[in-house]
């Protein structure tokens, strides 16, 4: 009901955490070692929480709202549990000179372009994720199921990263890569066309296929 609030303290309290982060490792030249994936995944999780907790304190759950809640949600509401309200994934990548870091919860995908235009999907896939089901920030178990990739050698020249309305739309993922290396291609010739293109693809994508919301 409010995962678009959720996802977008998401995106804010991920960005605080990774600029953090690059400033900790001098932009990702000093890793360090342990388990610094935790550490990020906990500090996105818990300030997160903090920021659906504050908007949650500041804007009280309508009737309209809960009137669109299943018997079981209503239970689960009731328990305390509302955090299911707020629920969202989560896709985030940084590129510095030096690394590539990627880092995700729930569907979506992540595909970068290398050197010789070559597609790949660096960040490992959760077999959690299937048909209408995935994991979410605004799951009890959510620190275990955040997944990374950290990369040194070949970096990217590029990334996109996207819902799954995206993937769903076009069906599979040579459609997806063929579908961001015609962006990608767009991009380095005319970024002006790339972003029309953009702008007018997007919604016609999901109205043709999956209805769902894309980024």
């Amino acid at each position: 009901i409010r995962s678009d609030v959720g996802s977008q303290k998401a995106c804010e309290v991920t960005m605080s955490v990774l600029r953090e982060f690059l400033h900790a490792t001098s932009c990702l030249r000093h890793v360090p070692s342990g388990a610094w994936q935790q550490q990020i995944a906990g500090s996105i999780i818990s300030r997160w929480q903090d920021a659906i907790s504050m908007h949650k304190n500041n804007n009280p759950f309508s009737k309209d709202e809960l009137g669109f809640l299943s018997d079981k949600d209503k239970m689960r509401y009731e328990q305390g549990q509302w955090q299911f309200m707020y629920g969202t994934t989560l896709i985030a990548i940084i590129r510095t000179r030096t690394a590539f870091l990627g880092i995700q919860i729930g569907d979506g995908k992540c595909v970068t372009i290398d050197s010789n235009n070559q597609c790949l999907q660096p960040i490992p896939w959760d077999e959690d994720c299937f048909l209408n089901h995935t994991t979410s920030l605004c799951d009890s178990n959510a620190i275990n199921k955040f997944r990374f990739v950290f990369q040194t050698d070949n970096l990217p020249i590029a990334a996109f990263i996207g819902t799954d309305g995206v993937d769903d739309s076009l069906g599979t993922d040579e459609r997806l890569e063929d579908f961001y290396l015609r962006v990608w291609n767009l991009l380095q010739t005319d970024k002006k066309d790339a972003v029309h293109f953009i702008h007018d693809f997007l919604p016609d994508m999901s109205a043709k296929g999956s209805h769902d919301d894309i980024s």
